[in-house]
């Protein structure tokens, strides 16, 4: 569409490029045409240039934080309590949204109680919320590395009737 406003109409084409939303879109063109016109090789290369870019810069912020100035449990500790203050614990799957709507069409709503319950405070660890078995929870494994739960049966994939944890 811009493409053609800009051959067909080079006044209105001239009106709407100083918005911020048409120069993105170029640019995103713009990129795009590049990405199509870039061999696989030449793309790895590129991505490897980024990648050592990004690495670099992150190096020096690693550098500049650890400055001598704090210790690293220190500076850890403060990554782990901006990244838990960023990065909700809990996020709601369609599952688990759709569990607790069919349990409240059978008329009972203690699913949505709960759900809404975890979902009010999503960045905090809410221990009694979850069950038995849960991601942080790691059973042992048996001589295939089938995961076992505490009374040794294995984990051989639990359907909505049988499940020993839920995420939320």
């Amino acid at each position: 569409m811009v493409l053609s406003m800009a051959q067909t109409n080079q006044a209105m084409f001239c009106l709407v490029t100083d918005r911020p939303e048409v120069a993105h879109q170029l640019e995103k063109m713009s990129r795009l045409k590049e990405l199509l016109s870039t061999n696989q090789d030449e793309l790895r290369a590129k991505q490897r240039e980024d990648w050592l870019r990004w690495v670099s810069q992150y190096r020096k912020r690693l550098v500049k934080e650890c400055n001598g100035t704090r210790e690293v449990c220190t500076i850890e500790e403060e990554r782990i309590r901006v990244m838990d203050s960023t990065n909700p614990r809990v996020v709601l799957r369609n599952y688990i949204a759709q569990n607790a709507i069919q349990a409240a069409e059978n008329g009972d709503f203690s699913e949505v109680r709960r759900v809404l319950k975890v979902l009010e405070n999503p960045f905090s660890a809410q221990p009694e919320s979850e069950l038995p078995g849960g991601p942080k929870t790691f059973g042992e494994r048996d001589e295939k590395g089938m995961e076992k739960d505490k009374e040794g049966r294995k984990d051989e994939g639990r359907t909505a009737g049988n499940q020993k944890w839920c995420p939320i």
